[in-house]
């Protein structure tokens, strides 16, 4: 979707995992597993800081554990549109685990399930847009782009 929605709206497309690997040469399961969670989260919050501080306009994939801490938050609201794109918690186990590169317990729908109440409020205090992700990326992609191109 992020791919879509960059090339749609003439921006550059920052993945944060393609970030984390081209620097680590590592995915986030890799470098959660030998360096710990919280390596990989100041890994991700690099990342973010990164990209947002690059003078070219782009659409950024950001790892959620970014929306975790207050530093990160901060830079976005002042920095960005946050896009939030929201599906149930056994739609995003399912997705997940079809992602090998992704750090996940044993029990994801669990995992996902205590993220998620943690992250909803902070995602939808900080979100200009709010979107269901369960629909195909080019449907999402025409919701989105009027409202961004708008702000």
């Amino acid at each position: 979707m992020g791919e879509l929605l960059a090339r749609r709206s003439g921006r550059d497309f920052v993945d944060n995992d393609a970030q984390l690997a081209a620097v680590t040469g590592r995915t986030a399961r890799e470098v959660q597993t030998n360096d710990g969670p919280e390596a990989l989260h100041e890994l991700e919050r690099k990342g973010l800081a990164t990209a947002l501080g690059s003078q070219t306009p782009a659409v950024i994939a950001a790892a959620a554990s970014v929306i975790d801490d207050p530093d990160s938050r901060r830079l976005l609201q002042r920095t960005a549109t946050v896009i939030w794109l929201t599906a149930d918690v056994d739609e995003l186990a399912k997705r997940a685990r079809r992602q090998r590169h992704r750090p996940l317990a044993s029990d994801s729908t669990a995992q996902l399930r205590q993220q998620s109440a943690t992250r909803t409020p902070l995602f939808a205090e900080l979100a200009d847009i709010v979107v269901d992700a369960t629909r195909p990326p080019s449907d999402i992609v025409d919701e989105v782009l009027p409202q961004l191109l708008a702000l």
